[in-house]
């Protein structure tokens, strides 16, 4: 077999020399002559020609007393011998084929769609070298290291024992690359899943599985992090891979627990809505009630200094959201803010030059931050946090539906509270435009935007129609936690309709509003909740218990 010098050497050298032809191969393989016709083409495809790889998992099995023509992939892949293991350094055109060589190796199939990925590792790893990867793939094609796939959607495949081989090598000389190729792959996965929803979906669901398929879970957290819950819209198999990841790589990661948890809450709303319409379920699921309490605590607990158990902004940032979100539920709304702020202080005192938390993190804690400002009665710091939150939603993320729907509806109940009716209409306005466009038959948070819906034709007097809203808020599912505001609709409804002694007593024996947190609070006075509540008390002729309710 002849060798043009300069093109091929380092590739023969590490795989052996390249057999032309069937019977080429057959006579350079030692054992040859016991195989079969069909079995040494079978060899001879699966090692890519190369006798030497051939010979060593012949010899192998013949020690092993494993008949010659055995196939099973895991004896297989035991029995090449450690030597085999190709070495990738230095700058020349052969090392950056090789590179380019365990990237394609990696990848389960090799679609189109995948060879731009693995193209965009290649890039990502700051290979050493001039040649380009589409020069780099024509030279692999030609050693037969790389073969052209017809007739399916692959567009070329790796030699099976050529990609056991190269999926053995961990690290590379560091005169060849920057990364080795499962942080190039890493890097490039990360980058793909974290850009913006567009209507041309393909290789989510590729890239997402070549994670797992690297065991690249610090990618799985990236991508949480960058894209949150649009990642179960972006990629399906989302939910099954979040739920895939193993118990000891959750438990290092507050931010892969708060990933798992989703996944589990939007596989619970699957098996009760028995539908895998990804829209579907992510507007037909609570996320915003997630509560972790492994995680409980561990915002305050005093972390050893090493970078090694340091807590990052992105942790620090989810376990705030986690902590401030429990208090919430538990409804100690002061409990929750002094949380946030505690949070953010640690945020500011990270060190300098540590990466800040994303901005999608940092999105969804003003969410958290901004819910309980509302219920808090501060309505004007509400809206100005959460008009943070959909400017970032409009910027960052467009084409998704999350933090943008959940935003305006929360800076809607904001303006409610604060009696900004003209704002209360165009944020809930835009979202309900916005979650037609995501394709949503309701918001993720329907029953907050019912109520919203209510108060609205309430304070139009359609009586009629806010009565047919609240009909809906009661049959909606109970996910949000909106404190006294359902009942108070429904009272001040009822004193529309001329029942204001039902009212009053609808009112004063609620358990939400008996344990509405704002007293104290400056603006509690201008509060337009506070003013409905007070007004459905008069109305009904109870001036004393709408004093000993303002004081509560």
């Amino acid at each position: 077999m002849k060798v043009r010098p300069g093109q091929s050497s380092t590739l023969d050298t590490q795989f052996g020399p390249r057999a032309a032809s069937v019977t080429e191969f057959a006579s350079a393989v030692e054992s040859g002559s016991s195989l079969s016709r069909t079995q040494l083409d079978q060899l001879f495809r699966a090692a890519g020609g190369r006798s030497r790889i051939a010979d060593s998992l012949l010899t192998a099995r013949a020690e092993a007393g494993i008949p010659i023509a055995d196939a099973d992939p895991d004896r297989t892949v035991a029995m090449l011998a450690p030597e085999l293991t190709p070495t990738v350094s230095g700058a020349s055109r052969e090392a950056g084929a090789l590179y380019l060589l365990a990237l394609f190796a990696w990848t389960p199939q090799i679609t189109s769609t995948m060879v731009d990925l693995v193209h965009a590792a290649f890039s990502a790893g700051q290979v050493r070298t001039a040649a380009t990867p589409e020069e780099l793939t024509s030279l692999l094609t030609s050693q037969r290291l790389l073969t052209v796939a017809a007739g399916t959607e692959e567009v070329f495949t790796v030699p099976s024992l050529i990609r056991v081989l190269m999926r053995r090598i961990t690290e590379v000389g560091a005169d060849c690359a920057a990364k080795n190729p499962r942080e190039a792959l890493g890097a490039a996965i990360t980058d793909a899943l974290a850009q913006p929803r567009s209507a041309d979906e393909s290789g989510f669901s590729e890239a997402i599985g070549l994670a797992v398929e690297t065991s690249n879970w610090k990618v799985l957290e990236r991508v949480w992090a960058r894209r949150s819950v649009n990642v179960f819209v972006d990629v399906p198999t989302a939910i099954e891979t979040y739920l895939g990841v193993p118990e000891d790589v959750l438990a290092d990661s507050p931010v892969r627990t708060l990933a798992r948890s989703a996944a589990r809450r939007i596989d619970s709303t699957r098996r009760r809505l028995r539908s895998d319409d990804t829209v579907e379920l992510v507007a037909a699921t609570d996320f915003d009630s997630i509560v972790v309490p492994g995680l409980h605590g561990l915002l305050s607990t005093e972390t050893a200094s090493t970078a090694e158990t340091a807590l990052t902004a992105d942790e620090v940032t989810v376990l705030t959201t986690l902590e401030a979100r429990t208090h919430r539920m538990n409804l100690d709304t002061q409990a929750a803010l002094d949380t946030i702020e505690t949070g953010r202080e640690r945020l500011r005192s990270l060190d300098e030059g540590e990466p800040e938390a994303t901005l999608m993190l940092q999105a969804e804690l003003n969410l958290e931050h901004g819910r309980n400002l509302v219920v808090a009665g501060r309505f004007p710091e509400a809206m100005r946090l959460l008009q943070l939150v959909v400017q970032f939603a409009e910027i960052y993320t467009p084409n998704s539906p999350h933090p943008l729907l959940t935003g305006l509806v929360e800076a809607a109940l904001a303006s409610m509270g604060h009696g900004q009716g003209s704002d209360m209409d165009r944020s809930l306005e835009r979202a309900r435009e916005s979650a037609r466009g995501f394709g949503m038959a309701e918001l993720p948070n329907e029953r907050t935007a019912l109520c919203i819906e209510a108060m609205r034709r309430l304070d139009r007097l359609d009586t009629d129609a806010a009565d047919r809203i609240l009909a809906e808020v009661d049959e909606a599912r109970p996910g949000q936690y909106l404190g006294p505001i359902p009942d108070i609709a429904h009272s001040l409804c009822s004193v529309y309709q001329g029942r204001a002694s039902i009212a009053a007593k609808m009112l004063t024996e609620s358990s939400s509003v008996r344990f509405i947190q704002m007293a104290g609070v400056p603006s509690t006075r201008q509060s337009g909740i506070i003013n409905i509540a007070g007004f459905v008390l008069v109305a009904a002729g109870r001036r004393r218990s709408c004093r000993t309710w303002e004081t509560r």
